[in-house]
């Protein structure tokens, strides 16, 4: 750990206070592709909604390191002097390949247009290896010689192709011993702890979690990074996903902040055929937005000056992905291209109202993916964090769910009626937003969640009987096993599970879970989700009566 004690230069930093670093470390940030970091905001559009929010990867590089150090000291992680050096390097260069506009940008075509541009941990290896600095120098000779390349500062401080492969290998997740690859790409990563923080810092919301997080980590079977078998261990890891899930819901998919990633996709998009694919990776998002107002296509040039001056889509139609037609969730998934849904709804609203100027440019769609996924990944030594803790884990699924969101959002106010009337039409769904109040439907105090009726009529046309076993439930204070739910309703115990998992696999219609199942020991015990206990006991007298 010797490595440790060798900063000869600190940096002061808002959320950790001094990050101290090494001569090389210094000679790498002083190089071409890192200091673009400082042009690359890190949460893209957000300070659109929350104008603090112009901090930038730059500085998110310094605290992954600083997170990277608290982790490895804090928890007491067996870490060789080669490898801490590595994995110190690879933290401050884990987001060397951000294209710009960041995420929204490289979680974009990594889901619709795989084959264009690669996850940006992936493309690490070109930037490291010098292909995006070539890339700039041949568009711009008289840079050359003004700042070093991130290759030539690597090689210089002693980094040869094998070393540069190995800190490639770490920022994908792929060294061996695993443990050291997860410090940064991992369900629980330095990555994930400093930008929880920092986003929260800068946009001025209150969210945090539990810091006890840096000393909560051991080694497990398989070389795996793990937490430990505490109380305060599991603890603090429900509260970073708690956290994650909280600045989703209020920052990273703030239905404005939304609206600004749509219209500035649907400028990069139109835009790719005429720039070379490169840019993405060696200008920053000031001068790739410069360059697209300047731009000789028209539609880029419209589209580029209202994001300069904020003038951005409204929204006309909000619903939960699991609510709609199977095409929209395959278009989530980029099994078919999410335009023709534009163009579909485009369409409908014309066939709504034949005098009404639109088309696909004027529809801009936002579709969500599984956003609880890799958190599936935190174990607790040898087991899952969901067989120590399944409630909390099965209520933080539900309510990652709820954020699978599709939006719409059309180029004016003037077509927002007509196209929420138009969604309407062609998925049989009502929006959660109403246009004419522009608030959420308003849900009267006492009645039955319609959801929650379509879901009791589904069980009820499958097996009657795994009604009773759920009123069952409902009306018991405590969780269950199969066992005594058998004793309770006088059914044989293989019936009663039969009745159980019927139950258990139609939930996943509804965005809360009704059944929680946990494990005691050997047994798997049931409950019945408190928060939809009432709304099941009313619902359950409703479809018993026959309505």
């Amino acid at each position: 750990m010797n490595c440790l004690h060798r900063e000869s230069w600190k940096v002061r930093d808002v959320i950790w206070g001094d990050v101290f670093l090494t001569a090389e470390d210094r000679r790498i940030l002083d190089t071409f592709e890192m200091q673009r970091l400082r042009g690359i905001k890190q949460l893209d559009f957000a300070f659109l909604v929350y104008p603090g929010a112009e901090h930038t990867r730059f500085q998110h590089s310094l605290g992954v390191r600083a997170c990277v150090d608290r982790i490895i000291s804090a928890s007491k992680l067996p870490v060789d002097e080669e490898e801490l050096r590595l994995v110190r390097v690879a933290a401050l260069l884990h987001d060397a390949a951000t294209p710009v506009f960041s995420h929204v940008v490289s979680d974009f075509f990594r889901r619709f247009y795989p084959d264009i541009i690669p996850p940006h941990e992936k493309f690490v290896g070109e930037v490291l290896e010098g292909v995006c600095y070539e890339k700039y120098i041949e568009r711009h000779p008289e840079a050359e010689g003004e700042v070093p390349s991130l290759k030539e500062a690597l090689q210089e401080e002693g980094y040869s192709r094998s070393d540069r492969r190995k800190i490639v290998r770490i920022i994908t997740g792929e060294f061996k011993p695993k443990y050291i690859a997860q410090l940064v790409n991992g369900a629980l990563d330095a990555d994930r702890l400093d930008y929880l923080k920092r986003d929260a810092y800068y946009t001025g919301v209150p969210q945090s979690y539990d810091d006890r997080i840096f000393s909560s980590f051991n080694v497990g079977e398989g070389d795996e990074l793990t937490l430990k078998v505490k109380h305060d261990a599991i603890g603090a890891a429900v509260s970073v996903l708690e956290s994650r899930f909280w600045m989703m819901q209020k920052v990273y998919l703030h239905l404005t902040v939304l609206a600004a990633n749509c219209l500035a996709l649907e400028m990069l998009v139109k835009a790719l055929g005429d720039y070379d694919f490169y840019e993405l990776f060696f200008l920053d998002d000031a001068e790739i937005l410069n360059q697209f107002i300047r731009s000789e296509v028209e539609e880029v040039r419209v589209l580029a000056c209202r994001m300069r001056y904020r003038k951005l889509p409204k929204k006309a139609y909000v619903a939960h992905l699991k609510e709609l037609p199977e095409k929209v969730s395959k278009a989530a998934l980029g099994m078919i291209n999410y335009h023709e849904l534009q163009d579909e709804i485009a369409n409908e609203a014309k066939a709504i109202n034949p005098r009404l100027e639109i088309d696909e440019k004027d529809i801009f769609l936002y579709l969500p993916r599984d956003y609880y996924k890799g958190a599936e990944e935190v174990r607790v030594g040898d087991a899952t964090l969901e067989e120590y803790d399944p409630s909390i884990v099965q209520t933080l699924k539900a309510r990652y769910e709820s954020l699978m969101q599709v939006c719409v959002y059309v180029s004016n106010n003037g077509y927002v009626k007509t196209v929420n009337d138009a969604c309407v039409r062609l998925f049989g769904v009502k929006s959660d937003y109403d246009p004419n109040t522009r608030r959420p439907p308003l849900r009267k105090k006492g009645s039955v969640d319609e959801e929650i009726l379509r879901f009791l009529k589904k069980v009820r046309d499958g097996a009657n009987y795994a009604l009773k076993a759920l009123r069952t439930l409902v009306e018991v204070a405590e969780a269950c096993s199969r066992d005594k739910l058998s004793e309770m309703m006088g059914v044989e115990a293989t019936t009663v599970s039969t009745y159980l998992q019927q139950i258990y696999r139609l939930q996943k219609m509804l965005r809360q879970p009704v059944l929680l199942r946990m494990r005691e020991g050997r047994k798997i015990l049931w409950e019945v989700n408190p928060n939809l206990r009432e709304g099941l006991r009313r619902g359950l007298r409703m479809v018993e009566r026959g309505k």
